[in-house]
């Protein structure tokens, strides 16, 4: 199977958690640690077709961007108000403008879907929940080609550390590792 093989595999059980948490807890935000910008992306494509995007809430309503639904609120006996929940990408490749998306959000919960962009010095708001692959995408020259390619590898004890840190920074959190 291999690491990008077994990456896959991470990625759907991390994206199902990540929705779950968002499902079965009252508040916090949740961040994913994904391998790569590709992973990212089909996260996001997966996240699209479950929920109904709402338009007038989203701002990069692209493929590869991220967008917002509501999450709630279907009448009935439930009494419970409708949140309006975003799904982000955070990784290197974003401008400015949907970074600060990411920074500041606007709506009540988000999922911020990232690489080890954010495993350092950047802190997420209110992160309560932190998923993590336990993978990365590194950059290795390859001598029999000559060229760098990416391989996707385990990550450090230090990444780890890391990453788990990223969970609770304002209030307890929970850190689920795969």
């Amino acid at each position: 199977l291999g690491f990008a093989g077994v990456g896959k595999v991470l990625c759907q059980v991390a994206l199902e958690q990540a929705v779950e948490l968002l499902q079965s807890s009252a508040d916090g935000n949740v961040l994913v640690f994904m391998p790569g910008e590709g992973d990212i992306n089909r996260a996001l494509s997966f996240c699209r077709s479950r929920f109904s995007v709402d338009p007038s809430a989203t701002t990069f309503d692209r493929p590869g961007k991220g967008f917002s639904f509501h999450l709630g609120g279907g009448g009935g006996k439930s009494k419970s108000k409708s949140i309006l929940v975003g799904i982000r990408p955070f990784h290197g490749k974003l401008t400015p403008t949907e970074r600060d998306a990411v920074l500041s959000p606007r709506e009540d919960r988000v999922i911020v879907f990232t690489t080890n962009y954010a495993e350092t010095g950047i802190t997420v708001d209110n992160v309560r929940y932190v998923i993590d692959t336990g993978l990365e995408r590194r950059a290795r020259f390859n001598h029999h080609t000559n060229m760098q390619e990416l391989i996707t590898k385990s990550i450090t004890k230090s990444s780890i550390r890391q990453r788990t840190g990223r969970a609770g920074r304002v209030s307890s959190g929970i850190c689920v590792r795969l």
